[in-house]
């Protein structure tokens, strides 16, 4: 089940769209009108607000860094929502890509991205996400396990890549299938808009668009690299969510109770 067009699109918000009726392995669902991801709030407008506010949103889960919020502006938000702030450094910036896009010449990005180098470095990101970013993603599986929590939102800047993450991780703790994951996964490269969500980038020509595409868009591969990433260093998903994340039994039920239908 895809829900993404029972959602509008946001003034300027990109990628906003919500996990609920994925099914899972054990016959049930996730929850529909709970769960949300999205690209950053640092542009959202007052009827963007509106919209949070009519979804009963309560829990607000920004991965972006002091870096990110710099460039492109601190979480607008209706009154009352709790704002929690996982900064999570972007592997895939380890080199700051961000600075290298807006200050690097053509020359300078394909020495970094040419011949297939950008989807080396996106893949090796996905990878390190899980390998070297579990205290982020414990902590977000965590609040969302807490008995009681509202409706929830989580992003990151363009909310495709380090929020790719934190959707394929939670969908897989709730019981849903690889394949649903990675589905849901791939649908960022038709619901995230560059322009309008302002990264702060220069306006690009036709060469560096091309260049730059690994980065921009998502790919089967990226996602498969986190979830192998996982069963490599833990054994398993279930080894990774237990020992890598520490997420405990009581913790996993507790998922189940609040996310599944």
């Amino acid at each position: 089940m895809d829900t993404r067009d029972a959602l509008p699109a946001l003034d300027g918000v990109t990628n906003f769209r919500e996990l609920g009726g994925l099914p899972t392995a054990g016959g049930r669902r996730v929850r529909s009108g709970a769960l949300f991801r999205s690209g950053h709030w640092g542009c959202a407008s007052a009827g963007d607000l509106d919209e949070l506010e009519r979804r009963g949103v309560g829990v607000v889960v920004d991965f972006r860094t002091e870096q990110d919020v710099a460039h492109e502006g601190a979480d607008l938000l209706p009154m009352g929502v709790e704002h929690v702030m996982l900064p999570t450094g972007d592997p895939a910036a380890a080199d700051d890509a961000r600075t290298l896009i807006m200050e690097g010449g053509l020359e300078t990005l394909h020495e970094y991205f040419g011949d297939g180098r950008a989807v080396e470095y996106m893949t090796r990101a996905a990878a390190a996400l899980v390998t070297d970013r579990g205290d982020s993603y414990a902590a977000f599986l965590k609040r969302l396990a807490e008995p009681g929590c509202p409706p929830a939102l989580f992003h990151c800047s363009a909310g495709k890549d380090r929020a790719g993450w934190a959707a394929s991780s939670l969908l897989l703790a709730l019981g849903v299938e690889e394949e649903h994951v990675i589905a849901h996964y791939l649908v960022s490269n038709e619901t995230f808009d560059v322009g309008k969500q302002n990264l702060g980038f220069p306006e690009l020509d036709t060469e560096f668009v091309a260049l730059l595409a690994p980065l921009m868009k998502v790919r089967e591969e990226y996602v498969r690299a986190s979830i192998d990433a996982a069963v490599a260093g833990w054994g398993s998903l279930e080894g990774y969510f237990r020992e890598g994340l520490g997420l405990s039994a009581e913790q996993h039920e507790q998922l189940h109770r609040n996310w599944l239908a």
